[in-house]
């Protein structure tokens, strides 16, 4: 009897610690001005970026993507580790371009602030400036839950 009960009581800590997964997909678009000849800006179109971020307990699954809109290059990151619900989480990837990068995000209900930086620019592909290009899409970005839907791109 007490080894049911102990199997029973390991079931139910199993099962609250899968239902205990946040999800929470954060969104940013805004306007990409291109400078001009002589000084001036024109519109360029919209950046998106949209990043949904996982944590179960300690341990955190980050995938986001964005993209600029003048080229059809999009970055594309996935990463896990551990989480750090008090300041910044790091993160370290290789992107879809096959670049290692690294950075660290800070995350609320509401909030999603993440800074990446590229590490090291793959020359595996024959066109190394398809790989080096898409380092315009690295920085620093600050994104939102509201009114947020998980797109992948």
């Amino acid at each position: 009897m007490r080894g049911m009960l102990i199997a029973v009581a390991l079931a139910s800590s199993a099962g609250d610690a899968m239902a205990s997964a946040q999800t929470t997909d954060y969104c940013l678009t805004e306007d990409v001005d291109a400078m001009a000849g002589g000084g001036g800006t024109f519109p360029l179109g919209k950046f998106i970026m949209k990043a949904r971020l996982v944590i179960t307990g300690s341990h955190f699954v980050l995938d986001a993507w964005n993209v600029m809109p003048d080229i059809s290059q999009t970055l594309e990151i996935h990463a896990d580790g551990t989480y750090r619900p008090k300041g910044p989480t790091p993160i370290r990837f290789i992107d879809n371009w096959d670049n290692r990068g690294r950075g660290n995000f800070i995350a609320t209900k509401s909030t999603f602030h993440i800074d990446i930086d590229t590490v090291k620019t793959s020359h595996g592909d024959t066109n190394v400036s398809r790989n080096t290009n898409i380092g315009r899409n690295y920085g620093a970005f600050d994104l939102t839950s509201h009114h947020c839907k998980w797109d992948r791109q």
